[in-house]
Parts: structure tokens; sequence; C-alpha cells
């Protein structure tokens, strides 16, 4: 519900933000994520990231992150360390923020 004289002041949004950043951080959605949003929140390179999006466009969606990691060029030990925030969901959006 909209409220025109929010009872929340900006500082408590502020801590709000931060927590909710730090205990539920975006996913990265490797099916409909674009090159510059994979690099973003895998911390890869952009070859990664541009590999993996012309690979998932060659041969489908993934559906594992083992598929994933089998992508040429690409540092399973990378993938392995983001494994927490990798989606698969088609229906999730590539960014939950």
């Amino acid at each position: 519900m909209l409220q025109e004289a929010p009872d929340v002041k900006q500082s408590e949004r502020d801590t709000i933000v931060e927590y909710l950043a730090k205990n539920f951080p975006a996913h990265a959605n490797v099916n409909k994520a674009d090159a510059k949003q994979l690099q973003a929140l895998l911390e890869i390179s952009s070859e990664s990231a541009a590999t993996i999006v012309s690979y998932r466009q060659k041969n489908g969606s993934f559906k594992t992150l083992d598929e994933v990691k089998k992508v040429p060029g690409v540092d399973p030990a990378k993938l392995d360390a983001k494994r927490e925030i990798i989606d698969f969901n088609e229906g999730r959006p590539p960014l939950l923020q």
C-alpha cells in the first residue's frame, strides 16, 4: 500500500536494504541473464560470460551447474564459488534484487 508520508525514516530504510542485500543476494539466472549480468553477479571475465550466453543460444537452456561448468573456457571453480546464487528457473527474471 502506498503512503504519502512513510513511517520509515531514510536511515531505517538504509539499514533494511543493507540487511536484505547481505542475507538475500541477487541470483544469476544463467538461462535469462545477459553477459553483463553474468559477469557482474558471477564475478567472471566478460569473455567467459559471453561464452556462456553464446553456448546457451546454440545449445538451449542449462538445467544443472555441471552443464554450465562444461562450457569451454569457463573456470568451473569460479562457478562453484557462486553456486549459491546460480539459478536455472525459466520463470524467474535474470536478477532478483
